[in-house]
């Protein structure tokens, strides 16, 4: 004779699928108004990608010329070593615009050290230029972040970036 256990085993699993789905259903929701932090005092307002504020109606083009190997000596891009890059042009701390490999203004930069950017859009005041290698699956690599401005050629660890005026052009 088969012995029963008294476990059962049926209803635990149902009652465990239905807590299962109850938990992917408000779980999200719940972390968001009870767990995740919230910065004090911040707002974040989303615009359009042709939006920018303040005054950006200098065009500019990037000299750019950047180290074959990250800062530890590894590639960019393992097991490939053409970095694609990401630029993101930052005026004061509140805004950025970005682009990436496959926007026309980095098109000349793709897989190369060494380029010079189409026509980019900059503020009327001194600006901050981020400097990435783009990755698909990963966070992007940090090559350089450095404070400058029309007309000046500009220095960082691994790199340097000339700033020409593109208004003309």
């Amino acid at each position: 004779m088969a012995q029963r256990s008294g476990g059962g085993g049926l209803g635990w699993f149902i009652i465990g699928v239905v807590v299962g789905a109850c938990g992917v259903y408000f779980g999200p929701t719940a972390y968001q108004k009870y767990s995740q932090e919230i910065p004090a005092g911040q707002v974040r307002v989303e615009v359009a990608p042709e939006y920018t504020p303040g005054e950006w109606k200098r065009m500019a083009r990037l000299d750019i010329e950047f180290s074959r190997y990250k800062a530890n000596g590894q590639n960019w891009d393992w097991p490939m070593v053409d970095p694609e890059l990401q630029i993101c042009i930052r005026e004061g701390s509140e805004f950025r615009k970005c682009y990436g490999p496959l926007d026309p203004e980095l098109a000349a930069c793709k897989g190369k050290f060494r380029c010079t950017t189409a026509a980019i859009a900059v503020p009327s005041a001194a600006f901050t230029i981020e400097l990435n290698e783009w990755d698909d699956y990963n966070k992007p690599d940090p090559i350089g972040t450095l404070s400058c401005d029309m007309g000046q050629t500009c220095r960082f660890p691994l790199g340097i970036i000339t700033v020409r005026d593109a208004s003309g052009v």
